[in-house]
């Protein structure tokens, strides 16, 4: 299928070894004062090396909703070029192939990311998950550090009554405006990407001597689709499928009969992703301006995937297969690299937070329990040697999982009680493991069932996933009660409106 026609991205300047070495010793001296020095850089020049640390950014920018193959990162599964200005940039980034989220939905997920610690660790799971005041988020650690904090997001998920503008000096909600006494879902269930745009430059432009962290969190393309004409991968569709929450809400937990209306929804999902990436081609096109990239840790990726029903669900939560954990990773330095470096190990976003940290010369906070990869980005040491761990908890079920290389073990827990069980006492309803090496797609049928077949290489991580999880359970233990969050019925209607407050039909007997 014919696609709309790509235009070139914005051309990234083309950036010199010795420049990037010197920025890089600049804002990656640690704590005890060993540079973290790029394995193949020249020396650096002194001269560039004595830059002021005020000329710091960090720039994270999450894409709600982004599952890796649909990116042309990496081989788009139509075989579409989806995020041509990405594809740009990662010329000059380290590129994370096997990249997994902690979850598949956006509050757990969110909240690993900003405190390095698993989802039964932090305790901001399930509908009424509020992030605890007692942890340490990466603004929090940041701010303690002198620099500026500066949120700016459009999603419902992580507002600040969940807690998650801990550490931020200024936390905007960008969100639209819905009449008074309007009872039904907003006409847009969020804000989109272009309005995000200007509040972001505002809070680079603000005049402050500090280092700033800016974190900008779009939700396109989450659901309900938006056509764009000039992105519309198939502008002549004439059927029902629009994208809208009443045309999806009857095929959430099953894929429309109509192999046209299927279809529509993939079109509508990548063209919403094409477009999304020309407004970040403005925004780092308008950053680039004012000199700022040559500056700036950047650091794109997303909080979950999106079922698009690989395995029956067409949007996310309450599945951890690849589609709707693994997620597009890229990491640029100041001035970028030479040459794109792609990384195929699996890796978990819980560690970003610590490689940030340790790249601008910060400390780690005692509660993070992800590593740094920085001396594996900077100093040629190898990553962290360990499995990537899921953790989701969400209507009535908890999903676990554990990946060591192309092996990977789900498991299905029941909840028996009013309260999530104990993973050590909880009841497995399925134990599914999967050679993601001969079974990408994660077909059942081809997986072994530890609770029926012995597999010694199973049960060996399953042990190790149930021991995790279990001290992970005791740390949050050990953080106390956390009230749930008074929402009001605007942030409700919102939530709504984005499909979260949806009714679950049930548990996932079919994984």
């Amino acid at each position: 299928m014919s696609g709309p026609p790509v235009r070139p991205a914005w051309p990234l300047l083309a950036p010199q070894a010795a420049r990037l070495l010197a920025l890089t010793l600049l804002l990656g001296a640690v704590a005890c004062g060993e540079p973290l020095r790029p394995a193949s850089a020249a020396a650096p020049q002194p001269a560039m090396a004595e830059a002021p640390r005020a000329r710091q950014l960090v720039l994270l920018v999450l894409l709600d909703t982004l599952r890796l193959d649909h990116t042309s990162l990496v081989q788009h599964r139509l075989g579409r070029t989806t995020t041509p200005f990405l594809d740009e940039l990662s010329k000059h980034s380290w590129v994370f192939s096997r990249a997994y989220a902690a979850a598949s939905w956006t509050r757990p997920s969110v909240a690993t990311l900003f405190t390095s610690r698993l989802p039964s660790s932090h305790g901001c799971e399930d509908r009424d998950g509020v992030l605890p005041a007692d942890v340490t988020t990466l603004a929090e650690a940041l701010q303690t550090g002198g620099w500026r904090t500066h949120g700016v997001i459009s999603n419902g998920q992580v507002l600040s009554i969940y807690g998650f503008d801990q550490g931020f000096e200024r936390y905007q909600h960008l969100n639209e405006n819905v009449p008074s006494g309007y009872d039904g879902p907003p006409r847009n269930a969020y804000v989109n990407a272009r309005k995000l745009v200007q509040p972001l430059l505002a809070a680079v432009d603000r005049a402050d001597p500090r280092p700033l962290f800016l974190y900008a969190h779009y939700v396109d393309p989450h659901d309900p689709f938006r056509a764009h004409a000039e992105t519309d991968f198939d502008p002549g569709y004439q059927g029902p499928m629009d994208g809208s929450r009443e045309s999806l809400d009857p095929y959430r937990w099953q894929a429309p009969g109509d192999p046209a209306a299927r279809q529509r929804v993939l079109d509508l999902y990548d063209g919403e992703i094409l477009w999304l990436d020309r407004q970040l081609e403005r925004l780092f096109g308008k950053l680039d301006q004012r000199g700022l990239l040559d500056r700036a840790w950047v650091v794109v990726t997303s909080d979950h995937g999106e079922g698009l029903w690989d395995h029956r669900i067409q949007s996310h939560g309450q599945e951890i297969f690849e589609e709707q954990v693994r997620v597009p990773l890229l990491v640029r330095p100041p001035g970028g690299l030479a040459a794109r470096v792609d990384i195929d190990v699996p890796m978990s976003l819980i560690d970003v937070a610590p490689t940030l940290l340790e790249v601008v010369g910060l400390p780690l906070p005692a509660g993070f329990e992800g590593r740094s990869w920085a001396g594996a980005l900077l100093r040629d040491e190898p990553f962290p040697s360990r499995p990537v761990l899921l953790d989701e908890k969400l209507n009535d079920v908890h999903l676990a999982g554990i990946i060591e290389g192309d092996a990977k073990l789900i498991l299905q827990l029941a909840k028996p009680g009013t309260d999530f069980t104990p993973i050590q006492r909880a009841v497995v309803r399925s134990a599914r493991l999967f050679d993601l090496s001969s079974n990408p797609h994660e077909d059942a049928d081809a997986a072994l069932d530890l609770t029926r077949e012995r597999a010694p290489h199973g049960a060996r991580m399953h042990r190790q996933l149930v021991a995790a999880l279990a001290a992970a359970e005791q740390r949050r233990a050990e953080l106390g009660q956390v009230a749930a969050p008074v929402e009001s019925e605007e942030q409700l209607r919102a939530l709504r409106a984005l499909g979260y407050l949806g009714d679950d039909p049930g548990g996932r007997d079919d994984q």
